[in-house]
């Protein structure tokens, strides 16, 4: 397919969420969905209309679909799932996010918790941690977070300092205490990014620190080093 110019790589919405595959007889309705420069085709049953709506994050259970960068409430009142375009460009460059139990293979993604009390921050940095292929968990406090960590098992812990219950500090030290944990890299994602600050997540192992607001770029350019040095020792 092309579009101004220039030829798109086509997605089956169908394919994407595991829905069954409609049949046509000769066209295929399609829709561009651009993201940054990347543009790509979705393949849809049909075409029913347009609406402009405020997108409102997902709550904490469906946040890991990673698919739905939030949700619109339509005019009759009904909610509409929004698909995320940074997302399907991922997928249309050969690196799906998986829609089914993880294989073998699949399960050697890395295994990211990212802790912050904010929700549109959490639903800011997951979306991007996942555009780049990593398995995210998020929780909302050091407390919460605590909990998926001993319950789970984490490749890298990014986390920020400043969160009601527990305390960003209190929990890489409850996290260091923990023999499986007391390797893994933990990454402090902090606006309280003074001198003070970071020579007390250094004592306590932080294996980096990211002052916000941080670069996308950035942000994934200190995790992969951090999992590619975890994972050569």
């Amino acid at each position: 397919i092309y579009w101004r110019g220039e030829p798109l790589r086509v997605l089956s919405l169908a394919a994407l969420t595991g829905a069954p595959q409609a049949h046509h007889a000769r066209r295929v309705p399609a829709v561009v969905v651009g993201h940054g420069e990347r543009n790509c085709a979705l393949l849809v049953d049909r075409l029913v209309g347009r609406e402009e709506g405020i997108v409102k994050p997902l709550g904490p259970l469906l946040e890991p679909l990673g698919l739905y960068a939030g949700a619109v409430v339509g005019g009759e009142g009904r909610v509409r799932l929004v698909l995320d375009a940074a997302w399907l460009l991922t997928a249309s460059m050969g690196r799906p996010r998986p829609r089914r139990p993880l294989g073998p293979a699949e399960s050697q993604r890395p295994r990211i918790l990212l802790v912050d009390d904010s929700l549109s921050v959490r639903t800011h940095l997951s979306r991007i941690l996942r555009s780049n292929g990593w398995e995210v968990r998020v929780a909302a406090d050091g407390r919460a977070a605590l909990e998926q960590a001993l319950t789970n098992s984490f490749d890298l812990v990014l986390t920020d300092l400043e969160m009601p219950r527990m305390h960003g500090f209190d929990l890489m030290e409850r996290l260091r205490a923990e023999p499986r944990y007391a390797g893994i890299p933990i990454v402090v994602l902090s606006s309280r990014a003074g001198r003070k600050h970071r020579e007390r997540a250094r004592q306590l192992g932080a294996a980096d620190f990211l002052a916000k607001p941080v670069n996308r770029d950035v942000l994934l350019a200190r995790l992969r080093a951090q999992l590619s040095h975890s994972r050569s020792k």
